[in-house]
């Protein structure tokens, strides 16, 4: 079983503001080479992506609908902890397989895409 450690993120965060830098810096700590974590972060670069868009200085605090998104996703660093995933494909398997299907899914949006694949 995977899980995530966030121990760096939640300590990091206790010393940040609500300025373009924090964002930057946080955004940079986040390691996810396999995509466990994609919905997560795509959030926090799509928050980069609208920082930049608005030309806001580096150390300026941020705007109000800005800095509302900024604090929601800093709550949720706590929730990566708990975060598990199986690493077996197939944890239960009972008797004979006479098959097995992969079944893989897509989506996009203007700020992102995923996809994700399922053993049956």
């Amino acid at each position: 079983m995977l899980r995530v450690d966030a121990t760096s993120l939640l300590e990091s965060f206790k010393f940040l503001e609500n300025t373009k830098r924090s964002v930057l810096s946080m955004a940079a700590k986040v390691f996810d080479p396999v995509g466990f974590l994609s919905p997560f972060v795509a959030r926090i670069k799509s928050l980069m992506q609208e920082i930049w868009e608005r030309g806001l200085d580096w150390d300026s605090k941020l705007p109000e609908d800005l800095e509302s998104k900024w604090k929601k996703w800093c709550v949720e660093i706590q929730v990566l902890g708990e975060m598990k995933i199986e690493r077996c494909y197939f944890s239960t398997v009972v008797g004979k397989i006479d098959s097995v299907e992969v079944h893989i899914f897509s989506g996009a949006s203007i700020v992102a895409y995923g996809a994700v694949t399922y053993f049956r």
